[in-house]
Order: C-alpha cells, then structure tokens, then sequence
C-alpha cells in the first residue's frame, strides 16, 4: 500500500506526491484530499516520480480532479520522471492518458548551466517549473 504527502510551501500550489502502490483502497482519501486543496483555490501537482502502481481506482482519481481544476479555474499537472515505476508509465501509455492529462517530465540529471554558479548545491537534483513556479526534488 502507497502513501500520500502533500506539501503547500510554494504559495498557491499543492504538490501531492504519491509513494508506492495505490489502489482502491486509498482512492477515496486521495480524491476527498485533492477536492479540497482544489477548493481552497491551490494549484494541483500531482507527483508520480516515486510510484510504483495505481490502479483503475487512481487513473479516475487523476481524471475527476484535472475535470474539477478545470471548471474551478485551477491549474493542474501530473509529473513523471525516470524513478516512477514501469507499470505507471505502461498504463499512462496504453491507456492514452499521456494525451489527456497535462504531463510534465521531469529531468533527471539537471545540466551545471541549470545552476547559478555563485550559489553552492551539494547535491543538485532534480527540477520543473510549474505555473510559474520551479519545483525541486
């Protein structure tokens, strides 16, 4: 079974990222979750870097919240790198959601020019910009 963080730092966006596998089981705390954050009026991340699985259950999750962003005026992204699990991306692909859902892929390995060089970064990351906004895990 997967968890579910979300992280609401960056002021008017919620990053809700998703470890492990998800299914239905968790598929109605997730929803009740992004329905609210989309109530306040928070931009919607949606981080899939760390999962392994998801389930029917969560693909209708991620659809009902891009549908209910959309009608509130909110943006909404789902964000896929090299770490999120085979079967993800195979279900993303097979399934048309790749042509969906605004997908956003986030780079591995950042170039040094992505760095300014006066700023010092022990261990660079991984970066996106959303909205704006530029993301880093």
């Amino acid at each position: 079974m997967g968890r579910f963080n979300v992280d609401t730092r960056v002021p008017g966006v919620a990053l809700v990222a998703l470890t492990g596998e998800h299914e239905l089981y968790g598929a109605l705390k997730l929803q009740e979750r992004i329905e609210s954050l989309i109530a306040e009026g928070l931009s919607i991340v949606i981080d899939l870097t760390e999962t392994v699985f998801v389930d029917s259950s969560i693909v209708g999750v991620l659809l009902n919240a891009r549908k209910l962003a959309q009608s509130s005026g909110v943006d909404y992204s789902v964000v896929l790198s090299g770490s999120t699990g085979e079967p993800v991306r195979r279900m993303f692909e097979i399934t048309g959601l790749t042509q969906i859902l605004p997908i956003v892929e986030r780079d591995e390995v950042p170039s040094r020019s992505d760095y300014d060089s006066s700023s010092e970064v022990s261990s660079p990351g991984s970066r996106f910009s959303i909205g704006g906004s530029t993301f880093r895990a």
